[in-house]
C-alpha cells in the first residue's frame, strides 16, 4: 500500500543553544522567593521589630551571592528543545 504521507522524524521541535549561570540563577530566585514571602507575613502576622528583622536578615545575604555568581560564574552551555515555529499539525511533510 503506497501512501504520499511522510512523518519526518522531529520536524516539530528546533534546538534552542543558550548559556546560563544556574547558581546566580538559585540565589536571585531565593532572594525574591524569600522577598515575597517575608513582606507577606510582614503584613499579615503581629511581630516584633526584631522578629521582622530576622525575616529579612537572609535577603542582603542572598543578593550579594547572586551578584558574585553572576560576576565570576562561568557561563555553561545548555540546550533545549522548543516547538518549531513553522510547524504545522496538518502537514505532516
Amino acid at each position: 500500500m503506497k501512501t504520499s504521507l511522510e512523518i519526518v522524524h522531529g520536524g516539530g521541535w528546533v534546538k534552542d543553544r543558550g548559556q546560563t549561570r544556574p547558581k546566580a540563577r538559585l540565589f536571585g530566585a531565593f532572594t525574591i522567593l524569600w522577598l515575597t514571602l517575608a513582606f507577606c507575613g510582614l503584613a499579615a502576622l503581629p511581630l516584633n521589630d526584631w522578629e521582622a528583622l530576622a525575616m529579612f536578615a537572609p535577603v542582603p545575604v542572598w543578593l550579594m551571592l547572586a551578584i558574585h555568581f553572576f560576576h565570576s560564574e562561568t557561563p555553561r552551555p545548555h540546550s533545549r528543545r522548543i516547538p518549531n515555529p513553522g510547524h504545522h499539525l496538518r502537514k505532516l511533510y
